[in-house]
């Protein structure tokens, strides 16, 4: 992630809600936990209250989003 991804991530968030996400990374690969490193800064940047809740698996591939549907889970 560069670092205008960053501030473009930064700036999309700050117009919007702050609310809480919970994040967690392939914890076995220094590439997964770097980039992990670099989207929880934009997302700090972005007002977002950033938690951490353990690790994913190498078989791991993409995002979850995990909890109750509501408002938050929502894209667009």
């Amino acid at each position: 992630m560069t670092a205008k991804q960053q501030t473009r991530i930064a700036d999309e968030l700050k117009a919007g809600p702050s609310f809480e996400v919970w994040v967690c990374h392939n914890r076995q690969e220094a590439e997964p936990a770097a980039f992990h490193a670099l989207m929880c800064e934009a997302l700090k940047k972005g007002g977002l209250d950033v938690q951490w809740f353990g690790g994913m698996t190498n078989s791991t591939v993409g995002v979850e989003i995990a909890g109750p549907d509501g408002p938050v889970k929502r894209c667009g």
